[in-house]
């Protein structure tokens, strides 16, 4: 009941279910946020599975429930359930076990799962756990509800390794969260101190502290309220922005300033700059990104914190803002987000030179398993090609050595060099056809190697040398026959 079909197998198109994977994986490995890991995870089971609708939920162990954070496909009203509720075949979930059940109606649910299934109109459901370090995660959960829905095994084995990636992908997003929450906690009581720093010895000792202002890494400017006079910017600010420190008298001089809205590129009005608003409104900004054109003529993105000065009364007297140049870490990540779009393009140009190659192009992957052929091999192999499937079943491809000895699966060359990390050049063998049909092949096959010399996979390229072979037969026998007569006319 909890296998999966392989119904359909052999229509699947394997290299689109390949790509599609690759191009998820690498998707959600270049996610740096968990809405948008689980997003970009639920959109991606959905067009890999095939099925109606692909939910992800994460799993809280100490509440042992899974609640439904993200969805793609029909709608669907599930918030979150226990797992326990489902049966108990669905608690093994708990423990890395896939499940897949064609026939909901038929499998022996729980009561409450039962009721669940037929409020959903749910026929078929495949759910995937999502793991880490051997704990659950969450649950990739998919289902059909027209009609009962076959899953090939290849299409099982691409979500488990999807549900891999998304798990590596959650952790990640939620340390890179959680390092960001810190950092600009961090970063916010850091402000926050320097800011009653300046109030404090702004009250008392002026000479202090400018003193202090002006050894600080970042730029201050101080306004006066209610007008915006300024009345203060320290040496930060004359090099983050390239030019003298303009004294504007009033909000309206802030034009002498220009920034931009990121966004779409509109000019800073002197009334938005988060000082401004600060001195105006009593508003406290922080960390608002503005792009800005230097002294010198060249752009920038700076980070703006502004907050308003009080008297023991409450009255805005003054306004600070603290400007910090992030033009080198948004420019780095333009780079990162460049070198993800070349890797896409360069992954783009390998497909289509592998589909386009005279020869027949086989990759397997570090435990020798087939992952991904050309047409041209399809059409040597002249049978369904078991995508995923462990080397042992690469016996009934009928390949065999030029005597006519079928290969033992762990002795073919891509096996060998997967697994041994050997390479071989110009192998002659053959490939008995479903018909009976024989066709000789000469095989080349090369370990595929990482940056750091580790074994991930093999290629082997294969070419139908029969008619080579034919003619070379036949021009023995002519010169074996051309010999003959040759005797023959000697002797007389």
């Amino acid at each position: 009941m909890y296998e999966a079909s392989e119904a359909g197998v052999q229509d699947r198109d394997y290299v689109k279910l390949l790509s599609t994977l690759i191009e998820a994986c690498t998707s959600l490995h270049s996610s740096l946020h968990l809405s948008d890991v689980l997003a970009r995870a639920s959109q991606a089971a959905f067009r890999i599975s095939g099925m109606d609708r692909a939910v992800i939920g994460l799993y809280h162990p100490e509440k042992e429930t899974v609640e439904t954070v993200s969805g793609f496909g029909e709608a669907h009203p599930l918030t979150s359930y226990r797992v326990s509720d489902l049966g108990d075949e669905f608690v093994a979930l708990t423990q890395g076990k896939t499940i897949f059940i064609k026939h909901l109606v038929d499998a022996g649910l729980s009561l409450k799962a039962r009721e669940l299934a037929s409020a959903l109109s749910i026929k078929s459901a495949l759910a995937v756990p999502m793991m880490e370090n051997g704990l659950l995660l969450g649950v990739i959960f998919l289902y059909s509800t027209g009609r009962p829905h076959p899953i090939p095994s290849s299409v099982v084995e691409a979500m488990n390794a999807l549900a891999d990636q998304a798990a590596v992908s959650i952790k990640n997003a939620k340390q890179y969260e959680a390092q960001e929450r810190k950092a600009l906690e961090k970063q916010a009581e850091q402000r926050e101190d320097i800011l009653e720093n300046l109030i404090e010895q702004f009250e008392g000792e002026r000479g202090s502290l400018q003193a202090v202002l002006e050894q600080m890494p970042a730029g201050v400017i101080i306004a006066e309220a209610p007008a915006g006079r300024l009345i203060f910017g320290n040496k930060q600010i004359e090099e983050i922005w390239r030019h003298p420190f303009h004294k504007a008298a009033e909000i309206g001089q802030y034009k002498q300033y220009k920034g931009f809205h990121p966004e779409d590129g509109r000019p800073y009005r002197p009334e938005e700059w988060p000082l401004a608003r600060s001195i105006t409104s009593g508003e406290i900004v922080k960390d608002e990104e503005i792009d800005f054109l230097r002294g010198d003529g060249t752009r920038g993105t700076q980070a703006v914190s502004s907050t308003p000065i009080r008297d023991r009364g409450g009255r805005i007297v003054a306004g600070v803002a603290v400007f910090t140049d992030i033009t080198e870490r948004k420019r780095a990540e333009e780079d990162r987000k460049q070198l993800l779009e070349q890797l896409r393009e360069e992954q783009s140009t390998l497909k289509a030179i592998i589909d386009n190659a005279p020869e027949g192009i086989v990759v397997a992957d570090i435990q020798g398993r087939v992952m991904l052929t050309n047409q041209v091999a399809d059409r040597l192999y002249a049978r369904p090609i078991p995508y995923g499937e462990s080397f042992e079943s690469h016996a009934g491809l009928r390949l065999c050595h030029t005597d006519g000895k079928l290969y033992d699966p762990r002795d073919l060359p891509l096996t060998r060099s997967a697994l041994d990390g050997e390479t071989f050049t110009n192998v002659e063998m053959a490939i008995i056809w479903p018909d009976g049909e024989r066709r000789e092949l000469l095989v080349n096959t090369a370990p595929i190697r990482d940056n750091r010399d580790n074994i991930i996979g093999a290629v082997g390229v294969f070419q139908d040398i029969t008619e080579r072979k034919q003619i070379e037969k036949e021009r023995e026998r002519l010169l074996v026959q051309i010999k003959q007569l040759s005797d023959m006319i000697n002797n007389r």
